[in-house]
């Protein structure tokens, strides 16, 4: 990257029947102080009145319309595919349920400039609501449980997250990586179809060689699986659980770590399913139940 010609960076934004939210990410993205950019909006196949919203409200943006819901993984991948063809030096896939700070994609480009290693820079993320509270503050992985943790998560933001340096995932939510990164790894894996792509992508990057930096000055506003009606919705439960065992097919190996994740994996699963029992959730507790016999049975994809 030259100091003379800023990096070109492309914002890839997937909507899927949530226009309001992804129009209302377009107009913070209005406000960036980073003016080499152009932003690529994939809708999902949303139903036609999305569809029609974003036709009348995406600006200068490019939109791409897929006829088929492709996943979070396949509609950042068309939309990644499509900045590379553009000959964007850097990816912001960025959820569209978010708003973005105007300094966010100036500062996480210096990271990647000071750190020629890094393939990956993630912001600080906060709650839309409360804002005061974090979301993402970097993130660790348990090699012994194969669970990943999002650092600083529901905590006040309070200056304890202030302190950037490497981290061992970004999240899917809002991360920049560096255009030889994406040609060297080819973008998320659609066998996970949606959630769990974040953690496999960084965790290839990682054996690639990348470091992956956390950048606490650029900050992002998240309203959570607004698109899927929140974490407890049956279908983001199903993809929750589904590719957790997908993800131990892929990454958990030797002879010691295969049972002390599975057995992780168990208790967690049994301590969702009994709170969803007990407040009447049926329709994600089935969805625990379909997500890990899909799982089991490495059944990836849409559902």
């Amino acid at each position: 990257m030259s100091a003379a010609v800023p990096p070109r960076v492309a914002v890839v934004l997937v909507n899927w029947n949530n226009h309001a939210d992804t129009i209302e990410c377009l107009e913070s993205l209005g406000r960036s102080t980073y003016e080499s950019r152009d932003v690529i909006v994939v809708d999902n196949g949303s139903r036609p009145e999305s569809v029609d919203a974003l036709r009348g409200g995406t600006g200068s943006a490019l939109l791409i319309e897929s006829p088929v819901n492709l996943g979070f993984t396949g509609g950042n991948n068309l939309g990644i595919r499509t900045a590379l063809d553009r000959h964007a030096d850097l990816v912001f896939v960025l959820n569209n349920d978010t708003t973005v700070h105007p300094e966010t994609i100036s500062l996480l480009v210096g990271a990647l400039e000071d750190e020629p290693r890094a393939g990956i820079a993630a912001p600080k993320v906060r709650f839309f609501e409360p804002e005061d509270l974090i979301w993402y503050a970097g993130g660790t992985f348990s090699e012994l449980t194969q669970n990943p943790v999002m650092t600083g998560y529901r905590q006040a933001d309070d200056g304890r997250w202030d302190e950037p340096g490497e981290v061992e995932f970004a999240s899917g939510c809002a991360m920049l990586i560096r255009r030889g990164l994406l040609e060297r790894l080819g973008g998320f894996s659609d066998e996970y179809f949606a959630v769990w792509e974040d953690v496999d992508f960084s965790r290839r990057a990682r054996r690639a060689g990348y470091r992956i930096l956390y950048v606490p000055g650029a900050v992002v506003w998240h309203k959570e699986s607004a698109s899927v009606g929140g974490n407890d919705a049956p279908r983001f439960v199903y993809y929750q659980v589904r590719n957790r065992f997908l993800f131990l097919r892929r990454w958990a190996r030797g002879p010691l770590i295969p049972v002390s994740a599975g057995f992780f994996a168990a208790a967690h699963l049994t301590k969702r399913s009994l709170a969803f029992a007990l407040h009447r959730r049926w329709g994600a507790l089935a969805a625990i139940g379909a997500g890990i016999a899909h799982g089991l049975a490495g059944r990836g994809g849409p559902r």
